[in-house]
C-alpha cells in the first residue's frame, strides 16, 4: 500500500526540472543534494554531460559506505 501512496505523490516533470536547475540543490556546483527528490540518479546541470547521483537519497548512502569500506580494506593490503 505504501508503494501506491508514493506513486500518487510523484512530482511532475516540471517540478523535477525545477529541482534539477535550482542552484541551492547543488553543493559546490557539482554535488546534487535534494531530500525532496527521491531519484537516486539525476541529470547533471548540463544534461549533455550525463548523469550524477542524488547524495541526499538514503538509498545512495549505504552503497557508498560499502564501496568506501572495500576501498579502505583493499588499500591497506
Amino acid at each position: 500500500m505504501n508503494i501506491f501512496k508514493s506513486m500518487k505523490n510523484k512530482p511532475s516533470k516540471e517540478t523535477l526540472n525545477d529541482w534539477q536547475s535550482d542552484p541551492s540543490n547543488w553543493k559546490f556546483g557539482l554535488i546534487y543534494f535534494n531530500k525532496n527528490d527521491k531519484r537516486v540518479i539525476v541529470p547533471k546541470k548540463m544534461r549533455i554531460l550525463g548523469w550524477t547521483l542524488n547524495f541526499a537519497n538514503p538509498y545512495f548512502v549505504f552503497p557508498l559506505l560499502i564501496i568506501a569500506i572495500i576501498y579502505i580494506i583493499l588499500k591497506n593490503f
